[in-house]
C-alpha cells in the first residue's frame, strides 16, 4: 500500500490501533492529517495533483460515510439521484424517460400541454469529443 504523510499502511493496523483510533473519535479527539501531495504525469505531458491521506484518515473517513449514509438513505426521496449508492444521471435519465412515456399518445399540434426536451451532453474521454443526446417527451 501507498503510505501518506506518514509511514502508516493497512499491513500495520492492529486491532489495538484501531481501538485507539475509536477512543479518539468517540472523545472528540481525532483529527485528520493533512494529505501528501503528489503530482502524477498527464497524457499531454503535464502532471496533476494527488492528495494521499494516511490510512487512519481513510478509515474514520469510510466509516463515517457508512454511519452518515445508513442514516439518511432512508430519507432521501426516491426521485433523488446525485451522490447515491446505485444512483446517478443515468438513472435518472432513465426514470425521466419512463416517466415521460405515456404522453405518446399527445401530439404538439392539438395539445396545450408544454412537452419540455431534454438534452443531456457527455465526453467520450477515447476520441476527446463531446456527443449530444437530445430526448424528447412528446
Amino acid at each position: 500500500m501507498t503510505p501518506g504523510v506518514t509511514q502508516e499502511t493497512a499491513d500495520a493496523m492492529s486491532i489495538r490501533k484501531i481501538d485507539r483510533i475509536i477512543d479518539a473519535v468517540r472523545h472528540e479527539r481525532y483529527r485528520f492529517a493533512p494529505a501528501r501531495r503528489v503530482y502524477i504525469p498527464k497524457r499531454n505531458g503535464k502532471r496533476r495533483p494527488l492528495g494521499l491521506p494516511t490510512w487512519s484518515d481513510k478509515l474514520v473517513g469510510e466509516v463515517m460515510r457508512l454511519l452518515l449514509e445508513a442514516y439518511y438513505e432512508p430519507q432521501f426521496s426516491d426521485r433523488s439521484h446525485g451522490f447515491r449508492p446505485g444512483r446517478g444521471c443515468h438513472t435518472a435519465l432513465r426514470e425521466v424517460t419512463d416517466t415521460w412515456a405515456g404522453t405518446i399518445g399527445l401530439s404538439r399540434e392539438t395539445s396545450p400541454i408544454v412537452f419540455p426536451v431534454l438534452t443531456t451532453t457527455s465526453w467520450s474521454r477515447s476520441s476527446r469529443r463531446r456527443s449530444t443526446t437530445t430526448v424528447s417527451c412528446g
